[in-house]
């Protein structure tokens, strides 16, 4: 809803405008701006639900490349909100909190399992994929192969 409303918001910039009784609604640049990041940042959420709601039955080893995906996304998120100039944002910080709420939400869907180390084991049976996920650099930068 949010992204239709970013793609629409010139026409609803000028519906809003032109009812006095709507006046309150018009949001502003900066307004619009937080809701583009806000789009940016569930953007990864939408793509790797829709991907896994088209397959009759998404394989265990897909399922942990998106959570490893959605995992990297949600870091690289946390170390662009910790940069210097957003530092006096008021409302980067918000998201902030939303970000690391959306973090320890999208853990606990990840250890829902009884043994959550059936994805990784489900990554390295895969014939494509094999080990290439381990052989990266690991969360703390130290590389993986010492």
């Amino acid at each position: 809803m949010l992204a239709r409303a970013m793609f629409l918001h010139k026409a609803i910039n000028h519906y809003v405008a032109e009812d006095e009784s709507l006046q309150r609604f018009v949001l502003t640049k900066k307004e619009w701006d937080q809701a583009a990041i806000i789009c940016t940042i569930l953007l990864p959420f939408k793509m790797a639900s829709v991907r896994l709601q088209t397959t009759k039955r998404p394989g265990i080893d897909s399922v942990f490349w998106d959570y490893e995906a959605l995992f990297n996304k949600i870091d690289a998120i946390k170390a662009t909100f910790t940069l210097p100039e957003y530092a006096d944002k008021e409302w980067v910080q918000e998201i902030h909190l939303g970000v690391e709420e959306l973090s320890i939400k999208l853990q606990e869907y990840y250890s829902k399992t009884d043994m959550p180390f059936v994805y990784p084991d489900a990554c390295v049976l895969d014939p494509l994929g094999k080990l290439i996920l381990f052989k990266q650099e690991r969360f703390g930068g130290e590389s993986a192969q010492q």
